[in-house]
């Protein structure tokens, strides 16, 4: 198995030298966007050049210098297995994709020198790749739609959102907006259930149990096929008592309980350090009910579980070290005058006006 490929110190110091700037592109977009835009084209040839506008504007308005992009292999995700309650990515079972995905794919991959990513998410590749190059001190822009990538900190560019486009993401957003979605889940886009999943009202008073928590690295860490150890952060949690909930300030029985104006209104209740914390403790009084949930042997093991599980699925990974398989990165950008084609014309150059996530 081969290593992760890294930056060398005369590329790092290259890099540098120039002031570069490097556009870590979501790739499975294009796939579909420019696909689902080209499903009545004969011609791969004008195919070809909607994916070569679409990757030169986001080039251009990024004012990016290098790029580097990630595809997933959606065969294989190690999320497939740790979804217990819902098959992650189960509601887009059946649908279809594009007459030119498949083309357009082996062209990112061979012309763009897009990554292909087995076992892991695109979007965790993206995540690894701009908390890398922010460490190493090089410039960087992640293009996506998808909201799942404002967890992680950092320049991001969004081309469908005219009141984002170009925005900056600081550490405190990205560590409350991950906080947000293990609340509310993603049921919508990804098949992941939240707190809405266990909504529910009985008729009294509720004991449950309150916990202390933190997100940290696991004794035993996962050993994989490669000899070496996955550290992906999980929570470790202690019962530290119980507390009364009164009947009239339990939770009803309504899908969106826990939509996003109650996140926003229970997240600007707590300070940022506690998040973890009081997360887990509405896992526990949304789920626990007097020592037993209908269904469920050990209630507060399943607090845990479902906590754990959410988390899991919506947390974008940061590290090489925390990838839980044998997936390779390499970090070392293409630089994007190499991209430039002699048939690029600036007439054709608005694909991206019409693209967006819905795939």
């Amino acid at each position: 198995m081969s290593a992760h490929t890294f930056l060398s110190a005369e590329l790092i110091a290259e890099l540098k030298a120039e002031n570069a700037n490097v556009l870590l592109m979501d790739a499975d977009i294009p796939c579909y966007s420019v696909g689902f835009s080209c499903e009545q084209e004969a011609s791969w040839h004008l195919v070809q050049k909607t994916v070569d506008n679409f990757m030169m504007k986001a080039i251009r308005e990024c004012q990016t210098t290098h790029v580097l992009g990630f595809m997933t292999d959606g065969a294989a995700n190690y999320r497939n297995e740790d979804a217990k309650t819902f098959a992650y990515k189960g509601n887009r079972a059946g649908t279809s994709k594009p007459k030119w995905y498949s083309k357009i794919r082996h062209y990112l991959e061979h012309n763009w020198f897009c990554q292909i990513m087995v076992g892991i998410e695109a979007d965790d590749a993206l995540a690894i790749a701009q908390e890398y190059f922010i460490k190493l001190g090089i410039n960087c822009v992640m293009a996506t739609l998808d909201k799942d990538l404002d967890q992680c900190y950092g320049w991001k560019y969004n081309w469908k959102n005219e009141f984002k486009g170009l925005y900056f993401v600081n550490e405190e957003q990205a560590h409350r907006n991950l906080w947000k979605q293990v609340i509310t889940g993603d049921v919508g886009t990804d098949n992941i259930p939240g707190l809405s999943h266990s909504a529910w009202k009985p008729d009294h008073d509720t004991l449950v149990p309150v916990f202390e928590t933190e997100m940290r690295i696991p004794r035993e860490p996962k050993l994989l096929a490669s000899g070496k150890y996955s550290n992906r952060k999980m929570a470790h949690a202690k019962q530290v008592g119980y507390v009364v909930v009164a009947k009239k300030d339990q939770r009803a029985l309504r899908e969106d309980t826990y939509g996003d104006v109650t996140a926003k209104a229970l997240l600007d209740s707590w300070a940022p350090e506690d998040y973890p914390e009081k997360v887990l403790n509405e896992y526990a009084h949304a789920y626990y009910e007097d020592g037993q949930i209908l269904g469920y042997e050990d209630p507060l093991d399943y607090c845990i579980e479902r906590y754990n599980e959410v988390f899991t699925l919506v947390y974008m990974l940061r590290t090489v070290e925390e990838i839980p398989n044998d997936c390779v990165i390499s970090f070392v950008p293409t630089k994007t005058e190499l991209q430039v084609l002699s048939e690029f014309d600036d007439e054709d150059f608005d694909p991206l006006a019409d693209f967006d996530d819905d795939f």
